[in-house]
């Protein structure tokens, strides 16, 4: 039974399915036409000028975190060194 309401079924989705797009195309066909014409109309250039009133820095770069290594004294062990922030690379 359940094969036999599948088989049914996709038929049925892809009717529907072409029917929304034949509708569509009968909806909108008109209106690409007319855009078409519209931008056939329309010049290829056209100026623009604007002037630059504030210039704002921003500086979203996270801070990146590194160990501070020191050489090893002659067989002692040093404390672990605290991690202190790298220093900035010039942009």
């Amino acid at each position: 039974m359940f094969a036999t309401i599948a088989a049914m079924l996709f038929p049925a989705a892809a009717t529907f399915a072409g029917a929304a797009i034949v509708l569509s195309w009968l909806r909108y066909a008109p209106l690409v036409r007319a855009l078409r014409n519209e931008l056939a109309a329309c010049e290829t250039t056209r100026e623009l000028r604007f002037v630059v009133v504030t210039t704002q820095v921003r500086c979203d770069a996270p801070e990146v975190w590194r160990p501070g290594f020191r050489p090893l004294a002659a067989g002692r062990m040093l404390p672990r060194a605290p991690r202190h922030p790298a220093l900035r690379a010039a942009a």
